[in-house]
């Protein structure tokens, strides 16, 4: 696939409808919405519905319904940021908090990385590297990041207190990003093609996504599901091991982002967080 086709596919968004799947019979099962980008959407693994906004059948929410016995909504969409979430269509697609009701029981939420452009400037750097060039500084324009970076925390809080007055008895997750690339940020040919000082600092850009999504939910008072704490999964990481795919998947999966496997473990990661809170709060009797 061509760069530019890889970008198209990355960050076009719009013409999905909403999906919704029924876990178990619409009289008892607990509703749950997911809401979010690529990360929690899937795009590449098989199978891919939602037009552009390549949602999967093996993403995690649909996982986690499975697992829990949850009518969900998935309102996922590739290409999303926090705006898209509250206020902005994309395309076809209203915001994808229409989708929540005062009735919802669960949300979980993936969002802030196409706000900072940190998959997108992957993606770009990684080529940039087999046209035997930098990319940060040219490709990409690091101010601009930083930029955004300043602003995403406040953006994250927003969003997560809109979700909240939506649906104010819900159990609301805000689900990280794993770590797609190692700690320290060392390429490794042919899943991590870039330059070394691009790599490096795009794995600190990660870090620091990390730290602003752990203040959000902190500020926020919801669950932060840390999907970035487990190392060893990252593009560098044995297939065998490996929950990102790199610029060249080996698994069915967009470049820089979450495999099937990937998805699986988050999925058990948010089952479990999930659980927690339904022995705080009793909610667990009612499936």
């Amino acid at each position: 696939m061509s760069t530019a086709a890889v970008l198209a596919a990355t960050l076009t968004v719009g013409g999905g409808a909403i999906h919704t799947s029924t876990a178990a019979s619409a009289a008892a099962a607990p509703t749950y919405v997911a809401l979010g980008d690529s990360f929690a959407a899937g795009p590449g693994i098989p199978e891919t519905t939602g037009g552009t906004c390549l949602r999967s059948t093996a993403n995690y929410p649909s996982l986690v319904a499975a697992r829990l016995h949850l009518s969900l909504t998935d309102a996922t969409c590739s290409g999303a940021t926090t705006a898209n979430v509250t206020t902005t269509a994309q395309d076809e697609n209203p915001p994808q908090l229409t989708a929540v009701t005062r009735g919802t029981d669960y949300v979980t939420l993936t969002i802030g990385n196409n706000d900072v452009a940190y998959t997108r400037s992957q993606i770009v750097c990684g080529s940039a590297r087999a046209e035997g060039a930098p990319c940060l500084g040219v490709a990409v324009d690091p101010a601009a990041i930083d930029s955004a970076l300043a602003h995403v925390e406040a953006d994250l809080v927003a969003t997560l207190r809109a979700v909240r007055r939506a649906a104010p008895k819900a159990t609301i997750l805000l689900v990280a990003y794993p770590r797609t690339l190692p700690t320290g940020g060392a390429p490794c040919p042919p899943q991590n093609p870039m330059f070394r000082d691009d790599s490096r600092r795009l794995a600190r850009l990660g870090a620091q996504l990390q730290r602003r999504l752990v203040a959000a939910a902190r500020t926020a008072k919801v669950t932060l599901v840390d999907t970035y704490r487990p190392t060893g999964h990252d593009v560098c990481s044995p297939e065998p091991q490996r929950w990102i795919e790199g610029a060249v998947p080996e698994s069915p999966a967009l470049l820089w982002h979450p495999n099937e496997r990937g998805m699986r473990d988050q999925a058990a990661m948010v089952v479990r967080a999930i659980e927690r809170a339904d022995r705080q709060t009793g909610r667990s009797a009612d499936r």
